[in-house]
């Protein structure tokens, strides 16, 4: 897959440096490309979307707790985040101890960690709905319901819907949707713009 796109993206770069390309038609071929991939006349709206978010069909809050999930889900062994020093994770478990997703509680160490602190992090919840958009949703349903995204990620197969300081990250492949993260708190990096 990366050959594939490192030829493809070697092809654009040389056909765009060919010095008989007629102005008129690179234009043309660009705007068609941009069309095409983004199109929609939706506008994403962080408030409503988190406001119609199921798991398995019911109704969740967003952030949620453990305590709002209940008895059906369980975390597996939780550890500090490493990395800020800030935070814990844990893995997210239903009943029948399927990993379902990872996620990461902000601000709170293991050992203050209590059921009802709500989560900062959700990584590839299996099951989440959020506005309609799950897991196998074609893109163009994407598009329509929260428009053109605000950033692609660096892998080509990743969109950014955010407001100033939460994220939505859409994976995508054969233009499906494959899974989503959501950060409750985000702050854009070099690296990430």
């Amino acid at each position: 897959m990366i050959l594939l796109c490192t030829f493809l993206f070697g092809g654009l770069l040389s056909g765009c440096s060919n010095s008989n390309t007629d102005p008129q038609t690179e234009t043309t071929v660009q705007l068609e490309e941009t069309a095409g991939s983004l199109t929609g006349s939706g506008t994403f709206d962080w408030d409503t979307a988190m406001s119609q978010t199921t798991l398995d069909g019911k109704a969740i809050p967003m952030p949620f707790t453990m305590n709002d999930l209940g008895d059906e889900y369980h975390l597996g062994s939780m550890g500090d985040d490493p990395f800020t020093n800030d935070g814990c994770t844990a893995a997210l478990y239903n009943s029948n101890d399927d990993r379902i997703a990872f996620l990461e509680f902000n601000h709170v160490l293991t050992e203050d960690y209590a059921d009802d602190c709500p989560v900062g992090y959700i990584g590839h919840l299996d099951g989440l709905s959020i506005q309609g958009i799950q897991v196998d949703t074609p893109m163009e349903q994407v598009y329509e319901t929260w428009g053109q995204p605000n950033k692609r990620g660096s892998a080509p197969s990743a969109y950014y819907y955010s407001s100033p300081d939460k994220c939505i990250i859409v994976y995508y492949d054969d233009d499906r949707v494959t899974s989503m993260d959501i950060f409750f708190e985000y702050q854009e990096t070099e690296e990430s713009k």
